[in-house]
């Protein structure tokens, strides 16, 4: 847009992409002697979504001019995804099932307004950019169902006051993006099921005010718009993001194999899940807001990133009198990263009274939720050998920063804050376990099953100069070469806090019960490794 507005009333310019994308891949096959059953479900959603003010004045002329009581200039990205891909495949000799489910999200949203402006407002303006579902969205009945069979240790401590996830049994119903697979076979000798689940976000979401902009806030009312932090209307930077991604696969494999010489089940899933976003609030260098009244600034951003990530592979093989043996494999891997940068940026020149303030706050929060289920069971009648193993893996990475930078601005108001705080969480439910019976006249029973878990938080690199030397997950305010001059309090507030758990556990049975020789050999395995790296810095310098 770059004209002029004169209102009276309220003025709202905006983009909203609200898009709902459903994918169901299905395949199935089945014969007498061999039979391959796949699917696969390719979701992408591009693009992006934009708003951007930025008048062009000719040389010589006055600023376009925007007079208004309220007025909102906002980019939305309401946009959901559920994919769904399922397969089965049953032969009397060789059953194979295989599913992918690939979805990908690759769309930005932002708002700008630059140039020659000049906005006079005398209520509330609002500059803002975010993607979420928007209120009353409907949960989906399939992820409910997954919530409710998970086990209590991927959700909220029995006391409310020491959880900080917000994840519940209910948690699903602003999922963003829903990614379910499942993959089956049988067979009376040889089965083989795999599921692949990938689930990739990458987005830029910004907000900004430009060089060449002024603003005049004159607002007289007192009531205030954020409760918690005693903030009136005014004026309002503010970028958001809150990601959510449930990712479901699903792997097993059966083989009933009474009568076959050997019987053999493989199963097994993949879920493989990805968030990479930035979130950005700007005033930038040579834009000028000038606080009159009560008007209250806010440069602010919020960013929610969070995954529930459930992965089940599960092998059941029996043989029968006459097999010479029998094996069962099943394993599973849940692999889930957060990269986040959310950051809150003051370049430009605010003019107050005792009565205006101004904020300045990044807020963050990443929770990955991992539960990986593996179960393998071989049982052996004959007087031969029966294998079972189970194998389950959980990989949980956080990076990111969270900063509030007030750097080279001139500032003059009553009371001013800079605050980040981070929250990070994460939580790996690992579950292998392997059964192996052999019984009849002589035989050996075998089974082994591990469970790892590994989880980590850390930092990303690129960050501002003025953060330079920090290692580890950033969490940063910072007053730097500005010059701040206020007639109230100033608070400079970095809060970090990191909660990391695994639960694993492994088990293997090996039972030999025969009339004559009998062999059974057992082992279990478990790891779990939890790393946290961090910076949490609050200063002022050269100001």
């Amino acid at each position: 847009y770059d004209g002029a507005i004169s209102s009276a009333g309220s003025a709202i310019v905006q983009a909203r992409s609200q898009q709902t994308l459903v994918t169901v891949g299905v395949g199935g096959a089945g014969s007498g002697n061999f039979a391959l059953g796949g699917s696969i479900a390719v979701t992408e959603l591009n693009g992006a979504t934009t708003v951007n003010a930025d008048p062009n004045v000719t040389a010589g002329s006055s600023n376009k001019a925007w007079n208004v009581n309220n007025l909102t200039v906002s980019a939305q990205e309401g946009s959901s995804v559920v994919s769904f891909a399922g397969t089965i495949g049953v032969a009397s000799n060789v059953g194979i099932g295989a599913a992918l489910g690939f979805v990908t999200s690759n769309r930005n949203v932002s708002t700008s307004i630059s140039g020659d402006l000049t906005i006079t407002t005398t209520g509330h303006t609002a500059i803002t950019a975010g993607s979420q579902l928007p209120a009353g969205a409907t949960a989906n009945s399939e992820v409910t169902t997954a919530f409710n069979n998970l086990p209590d240790e991927a959700f909220a401590d029995s006391d409310p006051a020491t959880d900080d996830s917000g994840l519940s049994r209910t948690s699903t119903a602003n999922s963003q993006i829903v990614n379910i697979g499942v993959a089956a076979s049988g067979s009376r000798s040889n089965a083989f099921g795999f599921n692949l689940g990938k689930t990739s976000i990458d987005r830029d979401i910004t907000a900004s005010v430009g060089s060449g902009v002024i603003v005049n806030a004159n607002t007289s009312s007192t009531a205030d718009i954020d409760a918690e932090t005693a903030r009136d209307s005014g004026f309002e930077v503010s970028a958001n993001d809150k990601t959510s991604v449930v990712s479901v696969a699903v792997g097993a494999g059966i083989v009933p194999g009474a009568g076959s010489p050997t019987t053999l089940a493989i199963a097994g899933s993949v879920a493989l899940n990805d968030i990479d976003t930035k979130v950005e609030a700007k005033v930038l260098s040579g834009a000028t807001i000038n606080l009159t009244s009560h008007a209250d600034l806010l440069v602010g951003t919020t960013n929610e990133a969070k995954i529930i990530s459930i992965a089940l592979g599960a092998a059941v093989s029996v043989g029968g009198a006459e097999s010479r043996g029998s094996g069962g494999v099943g394993f599973s891997a849940a692999v889930s990263t957060i990269e986040t940068e959310t950051a809150s940026v003051l370049n430009g020149t605010v003019t107050g009274t005792g009565n205006n303030a101004v904020f300045v706050t990044a807020d963050n929060e990443s929770v990955i939720v991992n539960v990986s289920i593996a179960a393998a069971v071989a049982t052996q009648a004959g007087a031969a050998v029966s294998v079972a193993g189970g194998g389950a893996g959980s990989g949980a990475f956080i990076k990111g920063a969270t900063y509030a930078l007030v750097e080279n601005a001139s500032v003059t108001t009553g009371n001013m804050t800079v605050s980040a705080e981070n929250d990070a969480e994460i939580r790996s439910v690992v579950l292998a376990v392997a059964v192996s019976i052999a019984a009849g006249q002589q035989g050996a029973a075998v089974s082994i099953g591990v469970g790892i878990a590994n989880n980590e938080t850390n930092g990303i690199t690129g960050l501002p100069t003025a953060f330079s030397g920090h290692d580890g997950f950033l969490t940063g305010a910072l007053i730097k070469d500005s010059i701040v001059d206020l007639s109230g309090a100033l608070s400079v507030l970095a809060k970090s806090t990191q909660l990391v758990r695994a639960d694993v556990v492994s088990a293997a049975v090996g039972v030999a019960a025969t009339g004559g020789f009998s062999l059974s050999l057992s082992g279990a395995g478990a790891s779990a490794e939890n790393r946290g790296n961090a910076s949490v810095y609050a200063a002022i310098v050269g100001s």
